[in-house]
């Protein structure tokens, strides 16, 4: 897996996980409970650190279910040379996008 094309990886972070790009640079991974509240599908450092190894297109071993926010996983989708797996895991594990 690789990425296609080369973008302000802070600026993707920040848009993947629904951070204010002002915000992105000081944003601590606890404070994802304030934007993902959902306890039965948390969004936390395991979920960053799935999107950051596909994102850079490193392997990642899964230890538990990761879950990732829907701008995330479009973000994957796009910019990242996904194999099957990885794509179908998204297709389970992405949760919708906050209205």
């Amino acid at each position: 897996m690789a990425v296609k094309a080369k973008k302000s990886r802070l600026e993707d972070l920040a848009d993947a996980f629904t951070v204010e790009r002002a915000r992105a640079t000081g944003f601590k991974i606890k404070d994802f409970e304030t934007l993902f509240p959902d306890p039965d599908s948390e969004v936390g450092t395991s979920s960053m650190n799935l999107f950051v190894a596909w994102y850079k297109g490193l392997p990642y071993e899964l230890s538990e279910d990761s879950f990732l926010p829907a701008p995330a996983a479009a973000l994957l989708r796009e910019k990242a040379t996904l194999s099957k797996d990885p794509l179908t895991y998204l297709d389970t594990y992405t949760l919708p996008a906050l209205d």
